[in-house]
């Protein structure tokens, strides 16, 4: 082996390479360390930091416990060393899930900015379209422990004791938990009901209450007291057009209030309706 070799690879050669590495890598250190400690510096300017919240278009939302959450996810410091009110550093997604999973009477939340300080929130809110009003329908009387529902089913804030029809009313199971944030029924499914409510309304069939028996089977409510019954086993266009039919029959044309206790729709062609016995 040639001599200069043996010199390339003696144990103060290989040392002097060591230092050289630590060296440079000290250097790096040193370096990203005033890069980042200079960013952090300037992330602090106040010109830079949001202390400003403004809610548009919120009508019933509370706005200034909006506005203390959205400050309050504001606060604190990335890695201890940035700030999360910095104009260019704060998370819009986080804040505006941050909205919604907090305030479930809102429907959209879109987070955008008015110059370096000032943090903008566009709200829009759920519109109350029903009412959940627990799992079973209460006999003898009108269940005032109720909630409102959007359009959907979404189940969005506690309601204030209706005693009127101001809505229509809607019983059945959740999920365990509590009411606020959860789905009645699938919201297909819910629409499909609203739908029934508003066609018989046209023909002055006026319905007030629904009832979600489980096992496919329901329970609708007129007005006047009297029961339907129907079931899964047919589709709702199909039950409107018997409870028509049974409504405008010979028997039933002219009476008003029906008196009836029920009337039952669940066995296809064949309809079952009882007499209302007067308790008297």
């Amino acid at each position: 082996m040639p001599p200069f070799r043996n010199r390339l690879r003696t144990p103060e050669f290989s040392r002097k390479k060591r230092r050289i590495l630590y060296v440079k890598m000290a250097l790096l250190v040193l370096l990203v360390s005033a890069v980042v400690g200079g960013l952090s510096y300037v992330s602090h300017r106040d010109t830079l930091r949001v202390n400003e919240v403004v809610i548009e278009g919120g009508e019933v939302v509370d706005e200034r416990a909006l506005r203390n959450l959205i400050m309050s996810k504001l606060s604190g410091k990335y890695l201890f060393l940035f700030p999360k009110d910095n104009a260019f550093l704060y998370s819009r997604s986080g804040l505006e899930a941050a909205a919604l999973q907090s305030f479930k009477r809102l429907k959209t939340v879109e987070v955008s900015t008015d110059g370096l300080q000032t943090v903008v929130l566009s709200v829009s809110e759920r519109e109350p379209t029903a009412l959940w009003c627990g799992e079973n329908r209460p006999w003898g009387e009108i269940s005032t422990a109720c909630y409102f529902m959007d359009e959907e089913g979404y189940i969005y804030a506690e309601s204030p004791g209706f005693t009127g029809d101001a809505y229509r009313r809607f019983y059945g199971p959740l999920a365990s938990g509590e009411p606020v944030g959860q789905a009645f029924i699938e919201s297909v499914r819910f629409r499909e009901f609203l739908n029934f409510f508003s066609e018989l309304e046209k023909e002055e069939v006026f319905a007030s209450e629904l009832v979600i028996l489980g096992d496919g089977e329901y329970e609708l409510y007129l007005e006047d007291g009297t029961r339907i019954v129907f079931s899964d086993a047919q589709t709702l266009t199909r039950v409107y057009d018997n409870l028509l039919s049974v409504l405008s029959s010979e028997e039933l044309k002219d009476r008003v209030p029906l008196n009836l206790e029920y009337i039952d729709l669940r066995f296809g062609n064949k309809v079952y309706y009882k007499e209302r016995v007067d308790s008297e």
